[in-house]
């Protein structure tokens, strides 16, 4: 299960869940490129719960996203279990442009903090 949703704070959060497949995949990458049109810097909130990966045929190294602004989102907060961390360098490759930290479950206030600390 995949969702994103969008916050007053100029804050995009996506909650994956599972194993997602490739029709989650294409509704990130389209959402996605919808925010990166918009005009401001955003920041990108990933919350990995009971994250398993891709099925197959949706793999992420096989898929490309391309954003509308590389620069759109200048923050990214991945927030997971511990054995997520590995996930946390193939989801943050899209934002190449973006400060990208990994925080675990626990430490999710302080990833909200971060994240949406002034410029």
């Amino acid at each position: 299960m995949l969702s994103v949703t969008r916050t007053d704070e100029n804050v995009v959060t996506v909650r994956a869940a599972g194993s997602l497949t490739e029709e989650d995949y294409q509704r990130f990458a389209s959402e996605l490129q919808s925010l990166s049109a918009r005009a401001g810097s955003q920041r990108l909130l990933i919350r990995l719960t009971d994250f398993e990966g891709w099925e197959a045929g949706a793999r992420w190294d096989h898929l490309e996203l391309r954003l509308r602004r590389p620069d759109a989102f200048w923050r990214v907060a991945v927030v997971g279990q511990p054995h997520h961390e590995r996930w946390m360098i193939r989801l943050s490759e899209p934002f190449a442009h973006a400060y990208v930290r990994y925080f675990e479950d626990d430490d999710a206030p302080e990833a909200w903090s971060w994240l949406t600390e002034p410029r």
